[in-house]
């Protein structure tokens, strides 16, 4: 199970509609826990979950954050779970047990320096978490244990609504987002980073396209986004459009 942080899908959201442009990450670092982390954790809080903090130490017991940045291997059609191609390591427990690891949160930065100041961290965006989740069974790891997770165990699925598609161009496709985050083992499926563009490669000029409706869209089924235009007042029904006088509002 992986679910998007409250922190990330702002950022996404900014990143799509043009407010602040997301700067593909260049470092993915995976953290773990006894304890469920949370959407709306702040960065101190999801800190303290990992078995290494202790006030305003942040490594005790061996512990480290495990860099996993193009350790995933996602298909060419982005259609499966992005899964981890070879083993994660994280280094031997040495001073006092971390307990059942069942947790795990994904990062853009390592561990912060010890002595660091939870209102600092808090204002640190790479020390706050983009993606959390579950693991399938806890591991109890205990003193001179080393928690490894094999190759092929570790996937992350996203939201079925980021799921590609091979006929709902302009939607946000989910190789976006595995693009910015290094979660394709480094593919690089986009042209450019430096503009966000519809999934079948056109650019999107800056513009984005309003319509209304007055049932709810998305109501026909999962993949009722492919569609939606036939919920709009102005469709004729397959081939016509603009009836009533009805046209798309375009904005930048």
């Amino acid at each position: 199970m992986s679910i998007l942080t409250d922190f990330m899908e702002r950022k996404l959201l900014d990143h799509i509609f043009g407010v602040t442009e997301m700067t593909k990450l260049s470092s993915l670092y995976l953290g773990i826990s006894t304890t469920a982390f949370s959407e709306s954790d702040t960065a101190s809080q999801a800190l303290a979950k990992e078995p290494g903090s202790s006030g305003t130490t942040y490594n005790g017991n061996g512990y480290s954050r495990v860099n996993v940045f193009n350790v995933f291997n996602d298909t060419s059609t982005y259609n499966a779970a992005s899964t981890n191609a070879s083993q994660i390591s994280f280094p031997e427990v040495t001073t006092s047990n971390w307990g059942d690891i069942g947790y795990w949160a994904l990062y853009e930065d390592a561990l912060p320096s010890n002595g660091t100041s939870s209102s600092t961290i808090d204002a640190d965006d790479g020390q706050k978490p983009l993606m959390i989740g579950s693991f399938s069974a806890a591991v109890t790891t205990n003193v001179g244990d080393q928690f490894r997770i094999a190759s092929g165990d570790f996937d992350i699925t996203l939201p079925n609504a980021l799921q590609y598609q091979t006929n709902n161009s302009g939607n946000f496709a989910k190789y976006h987002l595995i693009n910015l985050m290094g979660l394709d083992g480094g593919n690089t499926p986009l042209g450019s980073n430096s503009s966000w563009e519809f999934q079948d490669g056109t650019a999107n000029n800056s513009r984005f396209w309003m319509g209304v409706s007055t049932t709810a869209f998305g109501s026909s089924g999962a993949n009722s986004e492919d569609d939606a235009g036939s919920q709009e007042p102005g469709y004729g029904g397959g081939t016509a459009s603009n009836l009533s006088n009805y046209s798309l509002y375009g904005y930048t």
